[in-house]
């Protein structure tokens, strides 16, 4: 198969797999847009809400974040990598609220039953953000570099993934799976400066998605790249 046909197949494939993902996410009441959400999740056991609390600015996870169910005594603490469990909690309607010292909490709502429980992301803004906020790079690379990691396990999907950045009419594309050892899985794709929309997707997980990613190389310097860091949540089984 000669490289066109390749990169086109790889295109389609990819195209579809997102614009599949994307109406799965919009038939579940799913945002798509990046930070804080709170899905629906068959991975989770029933009752059980589980997740992990980054930082809005730079997308690493914050440790020692409180995470509590409003009107209720359930709630937890943030382990090293974010993440939190909560166990046991009463079925029917209830406001998740997340905080820490130093950031602006966050609340998502979630509608606990039998049949499932819950994944979630919060995005914790810092009182002072202290970020040049670009994504750059230096020569002939791709402008967009992602790590994507699954909320629940801090590991890659287990799934192929899809990235698609776009700018106004013009679309590229990058897909990947990581093996079982691996710690991240990296993609990248785009070229140039200027505002870019960014969508990540992968068979059993919400779709990820953010836009007006900035990219200009020469504010921060000709040979810095800071990478999105991208943590899906996993709706169904893989």
């Amino acid at each position: 198969m000669t490289s066109l046909h390749t990169s086109h197949l790889l295109a389609l494939t990819t195209a579809l797999l997102v614009e599949r993902l994307a109406a799965q996410g919009s038939q579940r009441g799913d945002s798509t847009a990046v930070g804080s959400q709170a899905v629906r999740s068959f991975v989770v056991p029933s009752r059980e809400i589980r997740g992990i609390v980054l930082d809005a600015a730079t997308g690493k996870p914050l440790s020692d974040a409180q995470v509590f169910v409003e009107q209720t005594a359930r709630g937890a603490l943030t382990d090293s990598s974010g993440r939190f469990v909560v166990r046991d909690v009463p079925a029917g309607p209830h406001g998740l609220v997340a905080r820490r010292i130093a950031y602006a909490s966050t609340r998502v709502t979630v509608e606990v039953d039998e049949e499932s429980g819950w994944a979630v992301r919060f995005s914790l803004a810092p009182s002072m953000i202290v970020n040049c906020g670009l994504i750059v790079c230096a020569g002939e690379c791709h402008s967009i570099a992602v790590y994507v990691w699954d909320v629940l396990t801090g590991r890659p999907p287990r799934t192929p993934v899809a990235l698609r950045v776009s700018q106004d009419t013009t679309v590229y594309w990058d897909q990947g799976q990581a093996d079982s050892t691996a710690r991240a899985l990296r993609l990248s794709a785009g070229f140039g400066d200027g505002r870019f929309t960014v969508e990540v997707a992968a068979r059993g997980y919400a779709p990820w998605r953010r836009s007006g990613v900035w990219v200009d190389r020469g504010e921060c310097g000709p040979s810095v790249r800071i990478p999105l860091q991208v943590w899906l949540l996993p709706v169904d089984p893989p």
